[in-house]
């Protein structure tokens, strides 16, 4: 169902899940309102209201950037593309590790490949390492750069300025690659 609110469009969707309202907005634009079967239109219209000016400023920001081809390329992956490109983020991971790791001589443990919508890669505190498979459709300074990141968190399990400065001996423009990074 299309609902309309000041100058936009939203859907709303019911979830037997939801505990709240939860306002989601696309790059495409598109605006979406999860709510529990329980919570009456009115209230959810209600809210949205309420949160116009937060809305507002969302969709401008989405139109004054517009969706690059990467991210609308790496959005459109589907539970097939993981099974097929697993073993080969794998490799790569493996083999880019072994070389920036003979730099910095950090012992991790174990190397796991996922399918995340939001993380790239994450460091567990007992040195296991986390990568996002999507990992081999990006370009190899950004591989590099998200590679080089979850390993400096093996030694600085935090974003401090020793973290950065351990990125920064491999990666030298690791600043201008998070923020290619960031936009995809």
């Amino acid at each position: 169902m299309s609902n309309k609110v000041c100058d936009f469009e939203y859907k709303i969707t019911r979830s037997l899940k939801a505990r709240s309202i939860r306002i989601s907005i696309y790059p495409n634009c598109e605006i979406k309102v999860t709510a529990s079967h329980l919570i009456p239109e009115f209230i959810i219209h209600n809210f949205v209201n309420k949160k116009s000016d937060w809305i507002t400023k969302k969709l401008a920001k989405f139109r004054a950037n517009p969706v690059s081809k990467e991210r609308l390329f790496l959005r459109g992956l589907k539970r097939k593309d993981f099974a097929e490109n697993k073993k080969r983020a794998l490799e790569l991971i493996k083999n880019r590790l072994e070389h920036f790791n003979k730099h910095y001589g950090f012992e991790y443990k174990k190397i796991s490949i996922r399918n995340q919508k939001s993380r790239w890669g994450s460091c567990s505190h007992n040195g296991n390492l986390s990568f996002n498979y999507k990992i081999v459709f990006l370009k190899p300074e950004i591989q590099d750069y998200i590679i080089v990141h979850e390993l400096c968190h093996l030694n600085e399990l935090n974003h401090g300025a020793s973290f950065w400065n351990l990125v920064g001996e491999m990666v030298r423009d690791y600043k201008k690659v998070r923020g290619e990074l960031k936009r995809l």
